[in-house]
């Protein structure tokens, strides 16, 4: 092959590529473009074609002259950061941060060649309002997909509702992804403080990650939230201060999908005339959440917007509210932590909750069918080879 087909690349900008997108060569590779090749230009023993490069900059997310540079860039989000009214992220990310988001891309660029080799049509609510965004609009069409008020009238409580929305929300195609960790790595905690959730709209793989470490009774208005820049057709990372009103938030973007999954989880006209204020804050905040099945900290949230609390009141309430709720959390997870350690320790409690029930039916799916590698298969849902086959067996047990 004549040296003038060859790219000469700068194999520093391979290695700076792969931690940005937090991915090993094995995790991009296909039958074009192998793992060996990969490892082979990055250490300087070879150097590959211009198509080589070219390919290798798509699957890496970077354009091909990035790889000519002298140097590498510095690390960087790969997505519209909404925390700021620019877009832009004021402040480095945590390295848990940038691995959840690339972690996610990695497995949307999965599920988008999953749908295409099946010939799947985009889903129509993607986008449907990217140039009219009004707040009613997109509220009506939201509730309606995912038969909101059918299932206020069927759930129990705010956590069946919020647990049957997620349900509903990846029957329409959507993943949702709700971890507290990087991967299944336990020690590697991600912040709510940092973020509360991000989406990735896209035509044919839309994705929404929550951040668990949230309280779960917030993850409803997130979730719907998430589900506002979809019906939008907009990616981004939310911001996560939920104590803000709704013009305070530096992004309009962000404004708008606030005021969107208020009005979708508790429609103002409805909750106007059901507030009886000759009650106390306590009695109609009881009777709202039968009505709506949502949290108190959702309902203060609507409260304050419509001016029935002071901002003193929902400052003071709301507080409490998180902190009781998370403290209900954590005794929950000790609660599931004493029963797994009595059960000899079980992994897969949290498994298909972090990798998203659908995304995880799906690789294993397509593994069983012959459609993808073992190993591509175990690193898509963040465990080894062995790990996988156990899963696999395991679940051929309970069927």
């Amino acid at each position: 092959m004549g040296s003038a087909n060859l790219a000469h690349i700068n194999p520093e900008i391979i290695t700076w590529a792969l931690k940005r997108r937090s991915v090993s060569p094995e995790q991009i590779a296909t039958k074009q473009l192998t793992a060996t090749q990969i490892r082979a230009w990055e250490t300087k023993h070879a150097l590959p074609t211009h198509a080589q490069a070219q390919a290798l900059a798509d699957k890496l997310r970077i354009p091909l002259l990035v790889f000519f540079l002298s140097k590498a860039p510095a690390l960087e989000l790969e997505i519209p950061d909404l925390r700021t009214a620019s877009g832009t992220p004021d402040a480095s990310p945590s390295t848990e941060f940038m691995q959840v988001i690339n972690d996610a891309l990695v497995r949307q660029d999965w599920y988008r060649e999953l749908e295409e080799s099946r010939a799947a049509r985009p889903r129509q609510f993607v986008g449907t309002f990217s140039r009219n965004w009004n707040v009613n609009a997109v509220a009506t069409e939201i509730a309606k997909a995912l038969g909101i008020e059918q299932l206020r009238r069927e759930a129990r409580s705010w956590k069946e509702f919020l647990e049957e929305l997620i349900s509903r929300t990846e029957h329409l195609g959507i993943l949702v992804f709700r971890s507290a960790v990087v991967g299944n790595a336990t020690n590697r905690k991600l912040s709510v403080k940092e973020f509360r959730g991000f989406v990735l709209s896209d035509a044919l793989a839309p994705v929404i990650f929550i951040n668990d470490d949230d309280a779960k009774a917030a993850q409803t208005f997130t979730l719907v939230h998430e589900l506002a820049h979809i019906w939008i057709g907009a990616t981004g990372i939310s911001d996560p201060n939920l104590t803000k009103r709704s013009f305070e938030l530096a992004n309009a973007m962000e404004r708008f999908c606030n005021s969107v999954a208020a009005e979708t989880l508790v429609p103002a006209n409805d909750f106007n005339s059901v507030w009886d204020g000759q009650r106390s804050l306590a009695y109609n905040l009881g009777a709202l959440a039968v009505r709506y099945r949502v949290s108190s900290v959702v309902l203060l949230i609507r409260a304050r917007e419509l001016g029935k609390i002071s901002e003193s009141t929902f400052n003071a309430e709301f507080k409490s509210a998180m902190d009781r709720f998370r403290e209900q959390d954590k005794k929950e997870q000790a609660r599931l932590e004493g029963s797994k350690k009595k059960q000899g320790g079980n992994f897969w409690a949290s498994f298909a909750i972090r990798n998203s029930r659908k995304f995880s039916d799906l690789v294993l799916s397509s593994a069983k069918e012959g459609h993808t590698r073992f190993t591509d298969a175990a690193s898509l849902l963040g465990i080894g080879s062995a790990s996988f086959e156990r899963y696999l067996q395991k679940l051929q047990k309970s069927t």
